[in-house]
């Protein structure tokens, strides 16, 4: 089974998949990086909701862009 260092999600915006998104990227990533896109979007709402759900995680949000991480093992 193959192990990543970052990993890049955009792809479905509903609920169901970017949580499946999600828990497959944290499956493949045991030290890296894992970042969203769309998070702060007033099209794509459903992923900051998300993010913003995510209890005992922390995000980072680069100002001026559409995209939040989280640094996974570190």
């Amino acid at each position: 089974f193959d192990r990543s260092q970052f990993v890049f999600i955009d792809g479905g915006h509903s609920k169901e998949i970017i949580t499946k998104d999600t828990k497959n990227a944290r499956s493949v990533v045991d030290q890296g990086v894992i970042i969203w896109h769309d998070y702060g979007s007033n099209i794509h709402r459903e992923v900051t909701s998300f993010l913003h759900s995510e209890e005992n995680r922390k995000f980072f949000h680069v100002i001026g862009s559409l995209c939040a991480f989280e640094l996974i093992g570190f």
